[in-house]
């Protein structure tokens, strides 16, 4: 018997009704069947899966087959760089050869168990359709994705080597070739080691150090293999649960396959029309991991070696403490605040699920600009503990601390200025940012790093981009994107108003449209005192009201959250039927919403959206709210499952 998973594709309460079997399915509920929906429920679930509200397959075959092919692959390209590197001190042939079998045999381990894989999803692909659906079967040459899987699982195991040998024999090299451990350490052969027996203090004290470079070396590396990714239907359904509640025209996942379909391609290299299963590993290029290694470990090796030259006692515990005490210079503190923020944005992309290869680019970044900066400081003010501050904080905001290099040179050369208070001119320069993203609530300096991964560097760029895209590229939790971009809405427009607006409890741009709504009490509160702020309310509305991305804000702030889902059922004889929402059993039902309250304006475009039981809108802003209106009560549809289902009904 063939186990099969059937998903629901809406965010309706899906009951289908066969001869003798109910089937329910929550919103967007994935799970597992032990029969063909089709020969269990019958009509219904023809009816359903022609209205694209279900989807169904074959249970497939669930493996780990690429994280055994990283593995095989690193294996193998380690164990041939060992017998070379034994071969090259002169260990003899058997070691290379030993070194050589021991990569095929791994490498044709891979590839056995990618074979197998492949051949057991092409027969469990077979009998997907089984003639009772309209989804296509399987995809002609998909048989290449056997050469397409083995290729990312070697990629993946080479990128591991390649970081573990920069992470560990740069630093060691650095440590024996630049230290007194040259002359302490002699390799006569490569199995035959002497070390002087008076210098064990010293071999134990390099010893640790290297130790010490090699893991905060790796560490942000690390951080990312270690990463325990979410699989990937797992992040399509998060997405799907927020892109329903943002665009509530959409009805079922084809319909946002339709209108979202190859933006979620782009960024999570599966479609939504794929089925059941859409897990699909996509090839990255990890160099910048690469390069951020060898850039951290470069930098480790300056700052931790910086004793080389200085004769130290390490036969004492003191003497080995002063190898991790290194002479603070402008450089070495540049990078420590690079590293502290380095390690910082890692470690929060670790937790959040969010740690992407592009996150190392900026940690590159961030410590050349550190240590330009820090050539520039030490140039221009020497190198005190004014300038050790400065060039630490480079790390973090290197662009602040240049413009505030700049701020200080030109008051040295006369120019006028009051400090804190930008002239025009300053606001117009390169380095000035009038709205920085941390004038946003809940806004720090690893919110901005992430953020300015993908372009957006103040709050004008918050306000227009892409949404969508923003959510699909990043896994900040979309209530906070919403938060922020709704903050950044009402900045934009209040302009120096925003802090009397936010002295008053109206912090977004949606608080402001439900203030202006109330007409009696919130708005005459609002404008009342002498600190009342500096607007025009029905100017500042119609702004605000027909901006091209409050339709979306509005939508996810109007959402009933907790509410019970619609009832989407399919009797066994395909019919579709809806039915009201009810509250659990002991739970009182949700109120009704109050009517829309429009203040007496000429355009009359704005109007609370109210939403019924369900989240579904019942009224819209007509200026730019795509929720579908409500309409005059229409009876059940009542058409057999030979007419191929119904349309969603709009509940009356």
């Amino acid at each position: 018997m063939t186990n099969y998973v059937i998903r629901n594709q809406t965010m309706d309460k899906l009951v289908l009704e066969g001869q003798g079997n109910v089937f329910k399915l929550p919103p967007l509920q994935r799970t597992r069947i032990g029969a063909n929906p089709v020969q269990a429920l019958g009509q219904a679930a023809r009816a359903a899966d022609r209205d694209n509200a279900v989807v169904w397959e074959p249970e497939p075959i669930r493996s780990s087959r690429l994280y055994v092919i990283t593995w095989c692959a690193a294996l193998g390209i380690l164990s041939l760089l060992v017998g070379l590197f034994l071969y090259a001190l002169g260990a003899g042939l058997l070691f290379l050869v030993l070194g050589i079998a021991m990569a095929v045999l791994l490498g044709v381990a891979a590839l056995v168990v990618t074979w197998r894989a492949r051949g057991q999803n092409d027969a469990t692909e077979e009998l997907a359709a089984d003639g009772d659906t309209l989804r296509p079967g399987p995809v002609r040459a998909a048989h290449w994705d056997f050469a397409r899987d083995f290729f990312i699982g070697s990629a993946h195991g080479a990128v591991l080597v390649i970081v573990l040998v920069l992470g560990i024999g740069a630093p060691a090299a650095a440590i024996y070739f630049g230290t007194e451990l040259f002359d302490v350490l002699k390799f006569e052969s490569w199995n035959h080691l002497t070390v002087d027996p008076g210098s064990y203090g010293v071999v134990v004290g390099r010893a640790l150090l290297l130790l010490t470079v090699i893991l905060v070396s790796l560490f942000p590396a690390l951080m990312y293999f270690q990463f325990d990714r979410e699989k990937l239907p797992t992040q399509i359904d998060r997405w799907l649960h927020a892109i329903f509640r943002l665009d509530p025209s959409l009805e079922t996942v084809a319909d946002v396959d339709a209108k979202y379909g190859r933006r979620v391609e782009e960024f999570y290299g599966a479609t939504l029309g794929a089925g059941v299963d859409l897990s699909r590993k996509r090839a990255r290029s990890r160099s910048p991991i690469v390069v951020a290694t060898l850039m951290i470990g470069t930098g480790w090796i300056l700052v931790l070696l910086g004793h080389a030259a200085t004769k130290l006692d390490l036969s004492t515990p003191p003497g080995v403490q002063r190898l991790f005490q290194p002479p603070m210079t402008p450089l070495t503190a540049a990078f420590l605040g690079a590293y502290f923020l380095a390690v910082q944005v890692a470690l929060r992309g670790y937790v959040r699920g969010d740690l992407r290869p592009k996150t190392y680019n900026v940690i590159t970044v961030r410590i050349i600009l550190a240590v330009i900066a820090a050539w520039i400081l030490q140039g221009l003010f020497g190198d005190g503990r004014v300038v050790l501050a400065m060039c630490f904080l480079s790390g973090f905001v290197p662009n602040t601390v240049i413009r505030r290099v700049r701020e200080v040179t030109q008051r040295g050369l006369g120019q006028p200025g009051v400090p804190g208070i930008p002239s025009k001119r300053e606001q117009a320069d390169d380095f000035f940012e009038d709205t920085p993203l941390t004038v946003l609530d809940g806004m720090d300096i690893y919110e901005r790093t992430r953020l300015e991964e993908e372009g957006i560097t103040g709050v004008q760029a918050l306000a227009r981009h892409d949404l969508i895209d923003l959510i699909l590229s990043s896994r900040i939790p979309v209530p906070r994107l919403i938060d922020w971009l709704d903050q950044a809405l009402l900045y934009q427009h209040a302009g120096d108003a925003i802090e009397a607006l936010r002295r008053r409890g109206v912090r977004t741009a949606t608080d402001f449209l439900q203030v202006y709504e109330d007409v009696d009490a919130a708005l005459p509160a609002l404008m009342a005192g002498p600190d009342a702020p500096a607007i025009e309310p029905v100017l500042l509305s119609t702004a605000l009201d027909h901006d091209e991305w409050l339709a979306y804000v509005s939508n996810w702030r109007s959402y009933a959250v907790v509410a019970p889902p619609r009832e989407r059922r399919y009797g066994p004889d395909g019919r579709l039927t809806f039915h009201k929402p009810t509250a659990p059993s002991g739970t009182p039902s949700p109120p009704a919403p109050p009517p829309p309250r429009t203040p007496g304006r000429t355009n009359g475009a704005l109007g609370k959206v109210v939403r019924q039981a369900n989240g579904t809108p019942a009224g819209t802003r007509p200026s730019h709210l795509f929720g579908r209106p409500r309409g005059p009560a229409q009876p059940t549809d009542s058409r057999p499952a030979t007419d191929g289902g119904a349309d969603a009904a709009p509940l009356p």
